[in-house]
């Protein structure tokens, strides 16, 4: 259900990628980290998440200034 997504500016704001990636789901949250040029996404569904990894990977959708994102699944961390 999370998604990374990677190869943006560090000016990105969470609402810029909540209204690229809500039109594939209900969302649970979005978080920027601009120090790493990277954020996350968490939908309600993994479905819509594998949905949306499909159609927008690869794809400039943040603007031309961006160019193409790179989406994969988040890792999830294990605890010890």
């Amino acid at each position: 259900r999370a998604l990374w997504i990677g190869s943006i500016l560090s000016t990105t704001m969470p609402a810029m990628i909540l209204s690229v990636f809500s039109p594939y789901g209900p969302i649970e949250s979005t978080r920027v980290l601009t120090h790493k040029n990277c954020g996350f996404i968490n939908f309600e569904c993994l479905d819509d998440a594998v949905r949306a990894r499909k159609v927008l990977n690869g794809c400039d959708v943040l603007g031309s200034d961006v160019g193409a994102i790179c989406i994969g699944f988040a890792k999830v961390p294990v605890k010890n």
